[in-house]
């Protein structure tokens, strides 16, 4: 490698600091795009085409300023209606009635003659060879981005829909970006769209959110504990008591090698709750409860029966 005016050995840059090797990862995204609600309309207009062009523009410019990210491949049929067949598209301008005339065209004849082989099959609805529409189309996208980045360029492309993973946000009030509504597309102005990628955990992103209702659960737990005992020392103890269990157990899976961790394994945090908090109550209400031939009451200085009774 060489850098302006100074050659050196191996991989350095100017002032002969070597580069840091990037671990990338390759993104292959999927976004679907619908006319209508019912999927009954035609996505080939003027003003459809345009929306998915602007759409994926504003994004593009987004994660390039970002993250530095090329979008090496852009497989879209708005390439077509704008003449870019490298899909550089990006300015959007407003297509005129005939170019999408022309171009509805081409893809009719393509289709006639070549059928599911022709170039253009794979944007088209299946119904587009009997009735010359199309209420689906897709745009497919594939991009080299440092590992650390990839499910951050993603939450941009939803967040472009109006849609994120935060609190209470994935599911809960339907706005996760794969719920989407009933059709499991998201409405965006003109079109109706919908992202498919292998590259972003989205069970992942959803457990990680919602993981804060176990802090929730972990404090209301505590304060009925101290409440009950009358005692936040002990109501801290036995909620530690619980709490380190976890690890306990994380190291025993470790020292057996097993591997195996799925987000169900999460839930075990309620599990423990509820095992340990009410042992602390059993507990407690067995010592109250304690025979006098183990715990004489009847000493010098102790409560006689009858008062103890009353007491408790």
């Amino acid at each position: 490698n060489e850098t302006e005016g100074n050659e050196t050995e191996g991989n350095e840059t100017e002032g002969n600091e070597p580069e840091v090797e990037v671990e990338g990862k390759t993104v292959r995204m999927t976004m679907y795009y619908k006319s209508d609600k019912e999927g009954a309309g035609n996505i080939f207009t003027a003003e459809k085409l345009q929306a998915i062009c602007r759409l994926e523009s504003s994004w593009m410019d987004k994660i390039e300023a970002n993250y530095g990210v090329n979008v090496g491949l852009r497989d879209s049929i708005v390439n077509l209606y704008y003449n870019a067949t490298d899909g550089s598209t990006r300015n959007c301008p407003d297509i005129d009635a005939q170019t999408v005339t022309a171009t509805n065209t081409l893809i009719s004849m393509s289709v006639d003659a070549a059928g599911p082989r022709s170039p253009f099959a794979r944007f088209l609805d299946k119904t587009f060879e009997s009735t010359g529409q199309s209420a689906y189309t897709r745009t497919y996208v594939q991009y080299w981005v440092p590992k650390t980045n990839a499910s951050a360029t993603i939450k941009d492309f939803l967040a472009e829909l109006g849609k994120e993973y935060a609190f209470f946000r994935d599911g809960y009030l339907k706005t996760s970006p794969f719920l989407a509504e009933e059709d499991r597309f998201i409405d965006n102005g003109l079109i109706r769209v919908r992202v498919s990628t292998g590259d972003i955990n989205e069970m992942g992103e959803m457990v990680a959110t919602d993981f804060l209702f176990t802090i929730l659960a972990i404090f209301l737990v505590w304060l009925i504990m101290a409440a009950f005992l009358k005692s936040g020392i002990a109501a801290t103890m036995a909620m530690l008591q619980i709490c380190t269990s976890l690890p306990i157990a994380a190291i025993v899976y470790k020292a057996l090698t097993i591997d195996f961790f799925e987000h169900l394994h999460i839930l075990v945090v309620y599990l423990v709750l509820g095992i340990g908090a009410d042992d602390v109550f059993v507990l407690y209400d067995a010592f109250r409860h304690i025979s006098d031939e183990f715990a004489p009451t009847s000493a010098p200085g102790c409560y006689d029966d009858a008062t103890l009774h009353r007491v408790l």
